[in-house]
């Protein structure tokens, strides 16, 4: 859980910052930072869906998974309308630095380069500070996270340990304190510039979206294994990060299902022989906890890096092996990327 909610540290650099002695050169590097926040988000919200598809083919089972199935509606309806008040916040801050819009269709079409031509603190700190947008949106993500506890908490949800269920999610990654004797408003939105406050925002969907995560797979472990399983070995990858400073080390969970853990091998390579079957360079062995496998690659030179993995599961009864490579995107090579410090 703390590795799913851990900050990726030139986010928290670039965003806490206050100023900048180049802002040309500031806006340039957040506005691809925004970009990679956004990439990360929309695979999220892609694992986030998997998820969901399976707990309604729990229900479709077994209806003893009914209970399950809708309270994870609960989780999708509340997540959805925290990025529906995001991405209004979005629309109107824009409209309000360019009086000339009248109409956003949608966001994903917004070019960021060309809202920081009309940037203008004192319009940004009016719309999120003095109009009252920025604690909407404190009030939502406390809304939202109590929420999501209290699903828990239900008694409609039986989990096994649930007490210490609960104590490991804690506040599930929302934190909406003042530091510094700042409010939460004034330490994300106060004299903040546009590009700094679009990336603020796709950075607090980013945390929105985790908790869903974290919740709907506890949801699942709340179904038993006669209830849900894979019915191929489909695994979804989740990175801290797919942007990683030099001599630290890429990390991801490569989510399983909790009940093959034990008859479950993970091997990592350099890449991946569609023609023999077989990894290539050199080959490690991936740690599998509780159905996840824990992926961990020391980023030693900047640059693009590949690597390629292959679940090996072995048929407790017959004896019989299975390889199933792992593909992204359709594609035997996962992706990262190493930067200089």
């Amino acid at each position: 859980m703390k590795r799913i909610f851990k900050l990726i540290s030139i986010l928290l650099f670039i965003l806490l910052v206050n100023s900048c002695s180049n802002n040309t050169k500031c806006n340039k590097d957040i506005i691809q930072l925004y970009s990679n926040v956004e990439y990360t988000n929309n695979t999220i919200k892609l694992n986030n869906k998997r998820f969901y598809k399976y707990l309604s083919n729990a229900k479709i089972n077994d209806l003893r998974a009914t209970s399950i199935y809708e309270a994870s509606l609960e989780v999708q309806k509340a997540s959805n309308d925290l990025k529906l008040l995001i991405k209004r916040l979005k629309i109107g801050i824009i409209k309000q630095l360019d009086k000339k819009i009248n109409k956003i269709d949608s966001i994903d079409n917004i070019i960021l380069e060309n809202i920081i031509l009309k940037d203008d603190i004192n319009i940004t700190n009016e719309y999120f500070l003095k109009d009252n947008n920025g604690s909407e949106l404190k009030k939502g993500l406390i809304e939202y996270r109590n929420k999501l506890i209290n699903i828990i908490k239900g008694n409609k949800i039986y989990l096994h340990n649930k007490p210490e269920i609960i104590e490991e999610l804690g506040g599930l990654g929302i934190n909406t304190n003042d530091i510094n004797g700042k409010t939460w408003e004034d330490n994300n939105f106060n004299n903040k510039s546009i590009a700094m406050i679009f990336t603020k925002l796709s950075f607090i969907e980013n945390i929105v979206i985790n908790a869903e995560f974290a919740i709907i797979t506890k949801l699942l472990s709340g179904i038993g294994n006669n209830e849900w399983r894979f019915y191929t070995i489909e695994p979804m990858i989740i990175p801290v990060s797919t942007h990683i400073n030099k001599g630290k080390t890429y990390t991801a969970d490569l989510i399983l299902n909790k009940y093959y853990d034990r008859n479950i091998e993970i091997l990592i390579g350099e890449g991946y022989n569609n023609e023999t079957g077989q990894l290539t360079g050199i080959i490690d062995t991936v740690n599998v906890e509780n159905g996840v496998g824990k992926l961990k690659i020391k980023a030693e030179s900047v640059g693009l890096k590949r690597f390629s993995a292959i679940i090996i599961q072995k048929n407790y009864y017959s004896g019989e092996v299975n390889k199933y490579p792992v593909k992204v995107n359709g594609s035997y090579d996962i992706e990262f990327w190493v930067v200089d410090d």
